[in-house]
């Protein structure tokens, strides 16, 4: 929930809150009930969908066949990038060219 938004059912539960001999605190308690809802909904489901793009994440992978020394070979690709730039800053420079 964006957070203007939230500042609006804020201040509407504030509003809502009645002054006075006649206290009717229904639609303040309503709203403070549909907002906790709303937010324990949303936090779920933020969760499950970190959950799902970290197991996305980790069934793609990135592979790379080269050759070497003749023959073919299939590596991973991201480690074998990250140990180019290690060993050979400048082949970074010379891939992206």
């Amino acid at each position: 929930m964006p957070i203007t938004l939230c500042y609006r059912v804020v201040s509407a539960i504030v509003g809502t809150i009645p002054s006075g001999k006649d206290r009717k605190w229904s639609d303040a308690a309503f709203i403070l009930i549909v907002f906790l809802v709303n937010a324990a909904i949303s936090t779920l489901q933020e969760h499950a969908a970190e959950r799902s793009a970290g197991a996305l994440k980790r069934l793609i992978t990135q592979r790379a066949r080269v050759r070497r020394d003749g023959a073919a070979h299939d590596i991973d690709a991201e480690s074998e990038l990250l140990k180019l730039a290690l060993v050979m800053p400048g082949a970074m420079q010379a891939h992206k060219q």
